[in-house]
């Protein structure tokens, strides 16, 4: 019990007025409100709605209304007595068609399919993009706490230097240290000054980093805490290579979305297919015409006339367009399969060394703790042998840096062990967190 709440004082801290203390969930939720080019993506998929909702209009009919009006000059047929004038006249039409498509080989109901598998494939995409954004923001947040720690320590090694220092001073005076210890202990506190400089830059520029991934301005506050269950690393990873690599084909975005990209693509092969089909359209129209006014509603009336026909259009040769078409659309749809398989073995070699890193992890954070628990009686004990007068000063500053080093690499590995934690999660569920 004393261990977990030493370990939750460890990686709790820094502080985000914005939303108060914020978890990584809070930052990976505000990131997805917030990010730029998660935004981009978003109006992509709204694009891919209005390309499906485009392709369902295709089966409705096109109807157009037409008005003019306009004066004969010159010889032409007298609307009088259907016989040749030159004299000039005025003269108007108006008309309605309706022009509908019967047959067209099914490329409307594909073009419609295509559309609707593009609308899928981009949500899909989103989702992927969601989930990258968010891989971003878990590794930037563990940077930051990782350097936020670096800093910590070097700030207590710092301190460390500084008693080191007074101490000897005070021990020249008595005369039981040596000028030379004195000048080791200086240059080595020196050192300690600007290796706590050089944390304190790197934990600013990671929380610059995250504040641009989050969508923050500069000026913005982030705070961060991060509770670690110690649970998680007590005991060994149970996960299996095969069965995280069949639950991430069902479950990860990425493999959805190519599902969805073939399936466009055979689509695409069936418009083009259907290219060779004739295409089968009907029409109907209402027309009528006046004469010798510019306006008459007596003459529209008495001048109506009605057109219902059935057309077939098909096109004999067009110099070999339509045969390279469907050459590419095959093409295309063998490059897309191939993709697919080439991203599921890259998917099984990052399943793989997953677990195996996962197993990695928890041997070497168990043995790293081991060694900080050894270097902190080490330490103790050369602190003591220091005081006699048993050991140089230079033996008590390389078991103290041996010390902070062993710190540092335990929270390295306990956060990277988390990192992974994370990611089995991803490919297990689909998501890096639970919305």
């Amino acid at each position: 019990m004393k261990h977990n709440l030493m370990m939750m004082c460890l990686l709790s801290g820094l502080s985000l007025p914005v939303w108060g203390q914020s978890t990584l969930d809070d930052c990976i939720r505000y990131a997805w409100k917030h990010n730029p080019n998660l935004k981009s993506a978003y109006i992509d998929r709204k694009e891919a709605r209005t390309d499906y909702v485009s392709a369902i209009g295709k089966f409705l009919p096109e109807i157009s209304v037409q008005a003019e009006v306009g004066r004969q000059i010159g010889r032409s047929v007298d609307p009088d007595t259907n016989g040749y004038t030159t004299n000039s006249y005025n003269q108007g039409t108006v008309g309605l068609d309706v022009t509908l498509s019967l047959f067209e080989g099914f490329v409307r109901v594909n073009r419609l399919r295509y559309a609707h598998y593009t609308e899928k494939e981009k949500e899909w995409e989103y989702m992927t993009k969601r989930n990258e954004l968010a891989y971003q923001v878990v590794e930037a947040y563990y940077k930051a706490i990782l350097n936020e720690k670096l800093s910590e320590l070097a700030s207590e090694q710092l301190r460390l230097g500084e008693h080191y220092l007074k101490q000897t001073e005070t021990y020249v005076e008595l005369g039981l240290k040596s000028v030379s210890d004195l000048r080791e202990i200086k240059a080595r506190y020196q050192g300690d000054v600007f290796k706590y400089h050089s944390y304190e830059k790197n934990r600013r520029l990671s929380f610059l980093y995250l504040k641009e991934i989050l969508g923050m301005e500069e000026k913005d506050s982030l705070s961060i805490s991060l509770l670690l269950d110690e649970s998680s690393i007590s005991q060994m990873p149970s996960l299996k290579t095969e069965e995280i690599y069949v639950q991430s084909i069902h479950m990860l975005p990425d493999y959805k979305r190519m599902e969805m990209w073939e399936q466009a693509a055979r689509r695409e092969y069936a418009t083009a297919l259907g290219l060779f089909s004739p295409t089968v359209f009907a029409r109907l129209s209402w027309r009528s015409n006046y004469y010798n006014s510019l306006f008459s509603i007596h003459q529209l009336n008495d001048h109506w006339n009605k057109y219902i026909g059935i057309g077939v259009s098909f096109s004999i040769f067009n110099r070999l367009d339509r045969y390279a078409g469907v050459k590419k659309k095959k093409l295309t749809l063998q490059r897309v399969r191939n993709s697919i398989e080439e991203e599921k073995l890259h998917l099984r070699n990052e399943t793989e060394q997953l677990v195996l890193s996962l197993y990695e992890g928890w041997e070497q954070y168990k043995q790293v703790t081991l060694q900080v628990d050894a270097e902190t009686q080490v330490m103790k004990e050369t602190e003591r042998k220091w005081e006699e007068g048993l050991v140089s000063v230079f033996q008590l500053m390389e078991t103290r840096n041996r010390l902070l080093a062993t710190k540092a690499e335990k929270i390295s590995t306990r956060l990277q062990h988390e990192l992974l934690l994370r990611l089995a999660m991803y490919y297990q569920t689909g998501k890096f967190i639970n919305d």
